[in-house]
């Protein structure tokens, strides 16, 4: 049994509000560091030490007049709101478009309050392939240029009409969290997505778009009315899967077991909640979240050998089995 879940399980033990205690004292990374010591391996002698036309170092080969110095690689400049993974900008300047243009993978995240004059500067851009809108209210989709996009973060941006998604087809990540749309079926023609977020996506009813996305990897459907599992029997890629939250049955969990690659699944809030039978053939799982569920019992669980996170929090857990072999 790995140590950190067996100790996380002890904690369990000893009563679930200690775990939420715990979580809200994670804030520490408990690293331990260190200090390194740096010293120059070059041996020095007197360059007088012998006489003659240049200098000489004992006990070694003459130094070689013709080698080059050593190059040492010039800090790369970034723009002002540059770092190395993302330009953050209230507009896009002429200067900063040509700098994307030579590093198209670099995020371009606009600021929050940037208005439609600001998100009009993207006609500069071209060929970007990495876009975050998050916290910008309204977006106009319209004028995005979406023939090379691949990542698209539009959180909180109070979206009501995907329809302009459509046109993004080569999109593998998107992001769309808390946003009130109400029609997600734009989606369904976006086949390359690999990551989807809808999560808090509450006016949403209709997910029968979801089987058409077979490369999902990672979807996040927290917080929505999100009911029918059936819906995601076909999508054997995901590795990822948030179901927190939703108006999933309890009962509905079997049609997950065709998932055999889910590694991370969180059911946190479904507090109908109290068997998981269903879940014992997941065996690929190291992460799950059952915090502010009915579960009481984890035995079900004996054979998830790969599970390394096991959230509890707030679980009326009463049953962690006195046969250490069916715990996990």
């Amino acid at each position: 049994m790995p140590r950190r879940l067996l100790l996380s399980l002890c904690c369990v033990w000893l009563g679930c509000a200690a775990c939420a205690k715990d979580d809200a004292g994670d804030a520490g990374d408990g690293r331990a560091s260190g200090k390194f010591k740096s010293f120059d391996a070059r041996a020095t002698g007197p360059a007088d030490a012998f006489p003659g036309p240049g200098p000489v170092v004992p006990n070694g080969p003459e130094p070689d007049a013709a080698a080059p110095p050593s190059e040492v690689p010039a800090p790369v400049a970034h723009p002002t709101g540059c770092d190395a993974q993302r330009c953050r900008v209230r507009s896009l300047t002429p200067e900063l478009a040509a700098f994307l243009a030579k590093e198209p993978d670099r995020l371009l995240a606009f600021e929050p309050g940037a208005t439609a004059e600001d998100l009009a500067t993207l006609r500069l851009a071209t060929g970007l392939r990495r876009l975050e809108l998050s916290h910008v209210d309204r977006p106009d989709l319209t004028r995005v240029p979406g023939a090379a996009l691949v990542e698209l973060r539009l959180g909180r941006t109070g979206l009501t009409d995907l329809a302009p998604l459509r046109a993004f087809s080569r999109l593998t990540h998107l992001v769309l969290f808390e946003a009130p749309f109400t029609d997600a079926s734009p989606l369904e023609g976006l086949t390359a997505l690999e990551v989807l977020d809808l999560s808090r996506c509450p006016n949403v009813r209709d997910f029968n778009f979801l089987p058409k996305l077979t490369r999902l990897t990672s979807l996040l459907l927290s917080g929505t009315a999100f009911s029918d599992a059936a819906l995601l029997g076909g999508l054997t890629g995901l590795r990822e899967l948030g179901l927190g939250h939703t108006q999933l049955a309890a009962s509905g969990l079997d049609a997950l077991s065709p998932l055999t690659g889910l590694s991370g699944l969180h059911l946190d809030g479904l507090a109908g909640l109290t068997d998981l039978s269903a879940l014992a053939g997941l065996t690929g799982l190291r992460h799950l979240g059952l915090s502010d569920t009915g579960v009481r019992d984890l035995k079900p669980l004996a054979g998830l050998v790969e599970l390394r996170t096991l959230k509890l929090t707030r679980a009326p857990v009463t049953d962690l089995s006195p046969d250490r072999k069916s715990v996990v």
